[in-house]
């Protein structure tokens, strides 16, 4: 997923080698003006003597790397991180050499010289979107049965940004999370028609799903959504694992297990029903909020689980127009939060106050900024924030400056809809028809299968608005009359098809 470019001289880190006695460090250090992004993947390869190391994972535990005694030895090797700007926050995932001798001496440090490695133009790995589904799964089974390995559905959609995330810090991450490579996976284009049969098959209602199934395409387990790096190497540690069943645990431990359920999407219901059966916990009562939001709950965790309202607060949101006075509760909560947040957290919780104030555009404005602080500058590793920052950007008041963002990437990404399928939208919301239709106009030139759907509702939706309603009768027409209507499976084009026959009539 990575696209490694070349930066200014300037640009470039100090490696050296710091030493007393038998004991050694490798360090690397920012330029002036610059840091090293603490979150992002990295890498450092060196061999000394007859001494290989190769260690790999987040930034923050790569800045000093231990080492034998090396005086008087040659060091070369590899190192890979992204380094950004402290004056704009722009960021470049960079790969470079390093190489120096170590002279002797009871104590010392020694630059080594550092060279930017020029990879070339980067080469695109062939699409899995377009592509056709039900013989990329069929591939998959055939090779997990000669090699005895499991697979994972993950059934995605381009303009997805869940789904990009998953792709990016998970499934087609460099280097793979341990773990991963006991699995076969493979992306299946939920919008083509090729995938209807088997997301009828395995009941897929959302995206992003992955499906954790043996090598005869049986289901062992599912998650739903993407809950993050960690907890989706969680669930899949104990994918094929035998699952305990609720009655044999008790209250306080089904209801852990209902919350970690409710967070990955899965069905939570006998965990809930075992967890009712004792006094609540934060944990039943996180979890109650996900699937059934009550104002009681609410209440409750506003006051005993502070510190961690972005984990629960959005599905109390939707209580807070039949109950205002809810309101000042949870946005005292937030608050509360919000000094010691960073990232999207912070990110989470500033849009979370836009939404319970009177004047919001402010706040989705820092969300967006905020937010902006978590992108690597990898447009790959990025992109499933692009969309939602785009919205966080017109919610903040600025819309062209968000449709130019969305432009900037469609040209990045000019074989998909991505882009139109949010621009259109946030043209419509402030209330553009006519930019609407010239966007959608592309963005039908750009569709497939269920996502042609969704753009040529918006562009009849455009059209209705400038009171074209024959125009947008005779789109959604041809547009149906073209598309799968699945009639036999039970699959979510349905649903794109009902709003867009709406405009049939």
């Amino acid at each position: 997923m990575w696209m490694w470019v070349t930066m200014a001289l300037a640009a470039v880190p100090e490696v050296a080698v710091t030493w007393s006695h038998g004991q050694a460090v490798l360090t690397v250090e920012a330029p002036d003006g610059h840091e090293i992004a603490p979150e992002a993947p990295g890498r450092i390869a060196l061999e000394v003597a007859e001494l290989a190391i190769d260690v790999a994972g987040d930034w923050a535990a790569l800045g000093s790397l231990p080492m034998p005694d090396v005086r008087g030895q040659t060091i070369g090797g590899r190192l890979e991180a992204t380094v950004c700007s402290k004056a704009d926050g722009s960021c470049v995932p960079m790969r470079m050499d390093f190489a120096g001798a170590v002279p002797e001496g009871r104590r010392g440090r020694a630059a080594l010289v550092v060279s930017p490695v020029d990879t070339g133009a980067p080469t695109a790995a062939e699409s899995p979107f377009r592509a056709d589904a039900a013989a990329a799964a069929e591939a998959a089974f055939e090779e997990a049965r000669a090699t005895e390995r499991g697979v994972l559905l993950d059934f995605s959609a381009v303009w997805c940004p869940p789904c990009n995330l998953l792709a990016a810090e998970v499934l087609h991450a460099t280097p793979p999370p341990e773990g991963l490579e006991d699995w076969l996976v493979v992306v299946l284009d939920v919008d083509d028609p090729s995938s209807f049969v088997l997301k009828d098959r395995y009941a897929i209602g959302s995206y992003p799903t992955v499906v954790a199934a043996d090598a005869s395409g049986r289901e062992l387990s599912r998650v739903v959504g993407y809950p993050g790096r960690e907890a989706f190497m969680d669930w899949l540690a104990l994918a094929d694992a035998p699952a305990a069943e609720p009655e044999t645990l008790s209250p306080q431990q089904a209801a852990a297990v209902a919350w970690q359920k409710v967070q990955r999407g899965e069905d939570a219901s006998a965990w809930l029903v075992r967890a009712e059966q004792g006094e609540p916990t934060p944990e039943l009562r996180k979890a109650r909020l996900q699937e059934a939001p009550s104002v009681d709950d609410a209440r409750w965790l506003a006051a005993n689980e502070r510190g961690t309202a972005a984990q629960w607060l959005y599905p109390a949101l939707s209580l807070v127009e039949e109950t205002p006075d809810l309101a000042p509760v949870l946005l005292s909560v937030v608050h509360e939060d919000l000094p010691r947040a960073s990232g999207q957290e912070a990110s989470d919780l500033l849009f979370f106050v836009g939404r319970l104030s009177d004047e919001g555009a402010p706040w989705y404005a820092a969300a967006a900024a905020a937010l902006r602080t978590t992108l690597t500058g990898e447009p790959e590793h990025d992109r499933g924030h692009y969309t939602w920052l785009a919205s966080l950007m017109a919610m903040g008041g600025d819309v062209d400056g968000a449709l130019a963002f969305l432009d900037e990437q469609a040209s990045r990404w000019p074989d998909e809809p991505t882009w139109q399928l949010t621009g259109a939208r946030l043209l419509l919301e402030a209330e553009r028809p006519e930019d609407a239709l010239a966007l959608t106009a592309v963005g039908l030139e750009r569709s497939w299968g269920d996502n042609r759907l969704r753009m040529a509702t918006l562009r009849a939706q455009a059209l209705v608005a400038l009171d074209r309603h024959e125009d947008a009768a005779v789109l959604a027409r041809e547009t149906l009359a073209a598309a799968s209507d699945a009639t036999e499976l039970d699959v979510r084009t349905h649903r794109y098809r009902k709003k867009l026959s709406a405009f049939a009539e």
